[in-house]
C-alpha cells in the first residue's frame, strides 16, 4: 500500500497498517542514510566540522573580542553571555551561593512585616516589585540581595549584514 504524500512533504496516515508501513519506510531510509554517510565519510566530516567549531568557539570566548566577521562565508560569530539571576532571600541562601562581598539577604533588608507581605513560602517577585513601585522599599536598597551567576558563554553564527570591517 502506497502512502499518500502531501505537497508539504508530510504523509496521510489513516490506519494502523499505514502507521506500521510508515515506521518501516522510515527505518529503511534511516539505514540507507547511515550507510551512505559511512560510505562517503560524512560522519567523520560532521565530527571534523563540529571539532572546528568547538575549537574556534573556545578561542573566541577566551579572546578579548566578542564578535568577529568571517568575510569568506559572509557570517558573523558572536559570543553570547547569559546570566542566571536569583534573589538572596535568607541568610541560608547567602551561605549557599558564592555571593559577592557586601551581599545581604533580602529578608534582613526589608524587615519582618514587609517580608510577610512579599512572600508565601518563598519570595513572590511580583509583590516585591509592587512594594518597590509603591515606595515601601527602595530598589537600590534591595539590589545587594540579588545575585547573578554567569552561564557558560557560547558562540552563535549569524549572517553578516554589516559592511564594516572588524
Amino acid at each position: 500500500m502506497a502512502l499518500k504524500r502531501y505537497k508539504n512533504g508530510t504523509f496521510e496516515i489513516t490506519s494502523m497498517k499505514q502507521a506500521k508501513e510508515a515506521y518501516a519506510l522510515m527505518q529503511e531510509l534511516s539505514d540507507s542514510i547511515l550507510e551512505l554517510e559511512k560510505e562517503h565519510g560524512i560522519s567523520e566530516m560532521r565530527q571534523d566540522a563540529n571539532n572546528l567549531k568547538l575549537s574556534a568557539d573556545s578561542f573566541l570566548i577566551k579572546s578579548a573580542k566578542d564578535d568577529i566577521v568571517i568575510e569568506d562565508i559572509g557570517k558573523r560569530a558572536k559570543v553570547i553571555r547569559v546570566f542566571d539571576g536569583q534573589w538572596i532571600e535568607t541568610k541560608e541562601d547567602l551561605r549557599r551561593i558564592s555571593a559577592p562581598s557586601g551581599a545581604r539577604s533580602l529578608r534582613s533588608i526589608v524587615g519582618k512585616d514587609l517580608w510577610k507581605k512579599i512572600t508565601k513560602r518563598t519570595l513572590d517577585p511580583e509583590k516585591l516589585m509592587e512594594a518597590v513601585a509603591t515606595g515601601r522599599i527602595n530598589e537600590d536598597e534591595i539590589a545587594v540581595a540579588y545575585h547573578q551567576e554567569p552561564r557558560k558563554p557560547y558562540v552563535r553564527l549569524y549572517e553578516d549584514s554589516d559592511d564594516e570591517d572588524d
